[in-house]
């Protein structure tokens, strides 16, 4: 039997560690025993292993099962979303295009083909342009997107939340992967043409106030740079459902420049700056006060080293357009009274205006590239407005630092069409 000792050999004999032979098994002594007058015991006799083994309570160790992956494609979206959210890194981190958003996209998965489609697209654009993933499974995911998009805008089975994300995911998979050379961008108009739809059919509800506000800088910033976006009656009413927000979801405290509506005023008269020169340079006056406090805000915030400050900072007030437009209106307005004032002192501001660009876009590096949304925007902005060529290499310098993470954009062609349209708007070209 196997795992039982064979020898029959006498206790003394066993205990030898080397045997040169056996023992011989005499009765009733060994030939050896007898030899060395030893005692002779266990001649003969057959040896058994036992096993100890505890008739207690055994411990059960249950081990787990590995989870299942995911089984369908919007689980699988939903893990890919999940992933990517989690995400701690400050430079990457999905939720500087707004906290509260990210997580309604979580909540509306599942419920609309294009929605499901947009953010599936998103996810392969990010990984595409972060995490050096397959380029033509992203393009595919957005041809896709795309595809459904246009079936969903003219089709009556989708919200107008559902139709705004959709757009909003597509615009986003457009920045990193399928670059223009243009600012002006259809999903921005069509953005402003899906909220003034949602005023006149009197849907606005279906949206919460503070996707309303980032909605209204988006068209707001759409609408300086491109002539079919106009903010009529719908706009303000838009902004009027938003009234009963917190002060620093509508405006930046202490900043009185940073609210929704100085900026689209602003935009209203800089397509007739003849009618409306006070307003501009009551606009203007406003934020050369700010001017500075803005600067320390940007400041302390790209300073700060907590991953959740840092994220609580900057999804307030739409911050990613918020500062856009912030940071970009005093050139703005400066480059249009420029026109009609030969005032030194403008020139002057305009230059402290750009060595302020200069100065933030420096020191925004360190977050590229989604913690620095708002810097590029910023940019060709000054770009375009100052004269005189000024700091002109650094600007464009800077600008291909923030060109890196995005393969194929062309920001100083973007700041070319920008001062181009400017001229246009405010009616120093004609179209």
């Amino acid at each position: 039997m196997a795992g039982v000792p064979r020898s029959r050999g006498c206790n003394n004999c066993r205990k030898i560690k080397k045997r040169v032979r056996k023992c011989d098994q005499a009765k009733p002594s060994c030939g050896r025993c007898t030899r060395l007058l030893l005692t002779c015991t266990g001649n003969g006799t057959q040896r058994w292993t036992f096993i100890q083994q505890s008739f207690g309570r055994h411990l059960q160790h249950l081990t787990a099962s590995p989870r299942p992956s995911p089984s369908n494609e919007t689980t699988r979206t939903a893990s890919n979303l999940v992933s990517l959210l989690e995400i701690q890194d400050v430079r990457y981190n999905l939720r500087h295009f707004g906290g509260p958003y990210c997580m309604e996209l979580l909540h509306l998965l599942g419920t609309n083909t294009a929605l499901d489609a947009s953010i599936s697209a998103l996810i392969a654009s990010y990984r595409a342009t972060q995490c050096n993933q397959s380029r033509v499974e992203a393009l595919t995911r957005y041809g896709t997107a795309m595809k459904l998009l246009r079936t969903s805008l003219t089709g009556t089975d989708s919200s107008i939340l559902q139709k705004i994300f959709t757009v909003i995911n597509v615009s986003l998979c457009q920045q990193w992967i399928n670059l223009t050379r243009q600012e002006t961008s259809t999903h921005r108009e069509i953005l402003a043409h899906l909220l003034e739809l949602s005023v006149v059919r009197q849907r606005l509800k279906e949206i919460r106030p503070e996707f309303i506000i980032g909605l209204c800088q988006i068209a707001t910033w759409e609408s300086m740079v491109n002539p079919r976006v106009k903010l009529g009656p719908w706009f303000w009413e838009a902004l009027r459902a938003c009234n009963h927000l917190h002060p620093h979801v509508r405006h930046q405290d202490d900043v009185p420049s940073s609210e929704v509506e100085i900026h689209a005023t602003a935009s209203l008269c800089l397509r007739e700056p003849e009618k409306h020169l006070a307003r501009l340079r009551e606009i203007y006056k406003l934020i050369q006060q700010d001017k500075h406090k803005v600067h320390h805000i940007i400041e302390q915030w790209t300073a700060e080293t907590d991953m959740d400050t840092m994220l609580r900072v900057s999804s307030q007030f739409g911050y990613r357009f918020g500062y856009g437009l912030l940071l970009s209106l005093g050139p703005r307005i400066n480059r249009c009274l420029r026109r009609f004032d030969k005032d030194p002192a403008l020139v002057i501001e305009s230059y402290e205006f750009c060595d302020q660009a200069i100065a933030i876009g420096r020191q925004c590096l360190r977050i590229l590239p989604f913690g620095a949304g708002f810097v590029p925007t910023y940019l060709k902005s000054v770009w375009a407005s100052t004269p005189d060529a000024y700091r002109y290499s650094e600007l464009e310098g800077l600008m291909g630092e923030y060109e890196k993470d995005f393969r194929g954009v062309g920001y100083i062609q973007q700041a070319e069409w920008i001062r181009t349209q400017f001229d246009i708007l405010e009616g120093a070209l004609i179209e």
